[in-house]
């Protein structure tokens, strides 16, 4: 039983008293042996470990002798023997354990009983929490109402009075209540409560209903007081309040703050305001309307692509070598190689920029640092200009 707990697992299923004396299971132990009602038993306990609403799915004959601990070789004469004696169902080629739903229930999660079942003991708890909340609320309100009224006793007394030195009756009941307990002495208001059986609340006078429509005249207030109930009923782990009162008086307060500011044709006002800043587009980037030329240069270019020739596939030579041109560069010993567009400046600096240095320090007897430029200016960019590794 331990190993069950903190899982999906159920950890028992119902039995009859008297199983091993019914007929079904008795003519089965005569012919089949009586390792067959224990092979009965461990297929029920599989079927409510596995398969708890009875269906045993995608099981064939020896998938359900094995789950009986029944001989594989004796598959078939298990599994029709069982449906001979309406122990097992077959249906569309789908065995189910025969009235499993009725006789394990619980096992196969009869949704309503168990909501039901759930709804009562909620019901259960919640009474107990409410017969100790109303204990401490009736003792907190009579000493409320003891000392309510002990001081207005006394504010009478000292208005009756003709004497002068009223201070000595004030001080001499304050004395005398202060010796005693409280004791209540009359009944006070009654006390507002939400019956979450009825979905109502509970101790709201007419006179008190008369007063909250004359504060909060803009709403009707019994029937947002039903809209509360409502809310109460689908929030019950939000709304345990200890002075109803005081909480519907908020929300009317709340309700007709906002009712009036729709009445006036405006927003009511949010909780968290801020500016939001005006939105400004980005700067179009500046685009230079010309490109500065690039200088020519005596650098024996054509040389060093005769060399690359024989260091470079033709076909990639023709389409990634020949079309770049050599100009001066900004240093000295540097050239720029000029390219139709920037994939092929990519490409060639990612797959041949060592081949072409290599190739120039054969040519000059010295390294040559290597810059590249795009000649194609588009409209929405600047020329590019990268500087290779020297």
């Amino acid at each position: 039983m331990d190993e069950n707990q903190g899982t999906n697992m159920p950890p028992d299923f119902r039995m009859y008293i008297n199983v091993v004396r019914n007929k079904k299971i008795r003519r089965m132990m005569r012919d089949l042996g009586d390792r067959s009602f224990f092979s009965l038993v461990h297929l029920w306990c599989f079927t409510a470990e596995n398969c708890p609403t009875g269906h045993l799915a995608d099981m064939d004959e020896n998938d359900i002798a094995e789950a009986s601990d029944w001989p594989v070789k004796r598959a078939k004469e298990w599994c029709a023997y069982l449906e001979k004696i309406k122990l097992l169902d077959r249906l569309d080629d789908h065995f189910y354990v025969h009235e499993w739903e009725k006789m394990q229930p619980w096992i196969t999660k009869d949704k309503k009983r168990q909501s039901e079942a759930n709804r009562r003991n909620a019901l259960i708890r919640w009474e107990h929490q409410r017969a100790e909340n109303d204990a401490n609320r009736m003792q907190s309100h009579m000493r409320n109402n003891a000392i309510a009224m002990q001081t207005s006793d006394a504010i009478a007394m000292q208005t009756q009075c003709p004497h002068t030195h009223t201070h000595t009756h004030t001080q001499d009941i304050a004395t005398e209540s202060s010796a005693h307990p409280p004791v209540p002495v009359r009944d006070g208001a009654p006390r507002v409560e939400f019956d979450r059986l009825t979905g109502q609340f509970q101790g709201i006078e007419d006179e008190q209903l008369q007063i909250w429509q004359d504060a909060f005249p803009n709403i009707n207030v019994r029937v947002e007081l039903d809209e509360i109930a409502s809310y109460i009923l689908a929030n019950p782990s939000t709304t345990q309040k200890k002075n109803w009162p005081r909480f519907l008086h908020n929300q009317l307060k709340g309700k007709n703050e906002r009712a009036a500011w729709r009445q006036q044709g405006r927003q009511p006002p949010k909780v968290a305001t801020f500016q939001v800043p005006d939105f400004e587009p980005p700067k179009p980037r500046k685009v230079e309307e010309q490109v500065a030329p690039l200088e020519p240069t005596n650098f024996p270019w054509e040389r060093v692509r005769d060399r690359l020739k024989d260091r470079v596939d033709p076909e990639a030579f023709e389409k990634w070598i020949s079309p770049i041109e050599c100009f001066a560069g900004d240093k000295t010993n540097s050239v720029t190689l000029a390219f139709p567009d920037t994939y092929t400046a990519k490409h060639v600096q990612d797959n041949f920029l060592e081949k072409i240095k290599d190739a120039m320090w054969d040519e000059a007897g010295e390294p040559f640092g290597v810059y590249f430029r795009v000649n194609t200016v588009r409209q929405d960019r600047t020329s590019i200009r990268e500087v290779a590794n020297a």
